[in-house]
């Protein structure tokens, strides 16, 4: 039974794109209450833990509230990049989670079952993420020039939820503040330390 195994960080890099995330609004709702509401609706789900900006934190309160969400247990304020904000939100989580889906607040798109099969997904394989295949032509370039056209069948574009177990996320964002590893995402820390991601279409 994986029901109540599993922590969600919804951290936003707060510091850039997603400065603001609180006050935007889609179909009466903020932005990120579409986000938060379809991890509340997930049965794999047991708590939800927000990053955000610390001006913000009073209006997480408030949304908390607003929107009956009971599985929202923590806010705590972000760090100097999305990496370290991610890794705020994990070591706030409740050491008794046996996984961890990091998500970015702004993707409120997500839906409940989307979220379960990346789940379902890192149960089987350990660790991982929702992605889509490239439908580009993709171009790898060298000094301002095409290189080489890249097959575009082994081109995935990276998205969330970022789901891993608990250990694997564990080592994988200490290793890379040991390192001075700077990722994009979570995915890479996991690369980083030699795990595999297994990706979810």
């Amino acid at each position: 039974d994986l029901a109540g195994q599993f922590d969600v960080i919804h951290a936003h890099d707060w510091l850039t794109y997603f400065a603001g995330i609180a006050a935007k609004r889609v179909s009466g709702k903020p932005l990120v209450v579409h986000t938060l509401l379809a991890f509340e609706a997930c049965d794999y789900v047991n708590e939800i833990v927000v990053v955000a900006k610390q001006d913000e934190i009073a209006k997480y309160e408030e949304f908390r509230t607003a929107y009956g969400l009971r599985k929202l247990t923590k806010i705590v304020a972000g760090g100097e990049t999305r990496q370290m904000s991610a890794k705020n939100g994990f070591d706030a989580a409740d050491e008794r989670a046996a996984y961890v889906a990091i998500h970015d607040g702004a993707r409120a798109l997500v839906t409940p079952e989307q979220i379960g099969e990346v789940i379902l997904a890192a149960y089987a394989h350990g660790a991982a993420i929702a992605a889509t295949r490239a439908t580009d032509t993709v171009k790898y370039a060298s000094g301002g020039f095409v290189a080489e056209t890249l097959d575009r069948n082994d081109i995935w574009l990276a998205q969330t939820p970022q789901v891993f177990r608990d250990e694997i996320y564990r080592a994988a964002a200490y290793t890379a503040e040991k390192d001075g590893f700077a990722a994009t995402d979570d995915a890479s820390l996991a690369e980083h330390i030699g795990i595999g991601v297994y990706l979810v279409d």
